[in-house]
């Protein structure tokens, strides 16, 4: 994960059972929290992250960036997932929202 293209250490990374939207209303303490299935995720020194043993499903995505903000996707973002499938995402947080 990168913000003004420094890796983002120590930070959080959360994955919903359902896309997130710029209109959603949050109602937890994370952008994922009132979500059937979430797992968060704590970044590296590396920024670099990693969601284990996730379901089968489509889910969306949010990220704290280094100002201790939730970013959540400008537009649908989806992940679907099938068995045995490891999908790598580059994480880039830009204005308040994922890229």
């Amino acid at each position: 994960m990168v913000q003004g293209g420094q890796p983002i250490a120590n930070s959080y990374v959360q994955l919903c059972s359902e896309a997130i939207g710029l209109a959603r209303r949050i109602n937890a303490d994370t952008p994922c929290g009132d979500h059937f299935y979430n797992q968060v995720v704590q970044t590296d020194g590396e920024g670099t992250y990693r969601f284990e043993n996730v379901p089968i499903g489509t889910y969306g995505i949010a990220a704290l960036g280094s100002e201790r903000r939730w970013y959540i996707p400008s537009i649908l973002y989806i992940i679907a997932l099938e068995p045995g499938q490891t999908v790598i995402e580059d994480l880039v947080l830009e204005d308040n929202v994922l890229r």
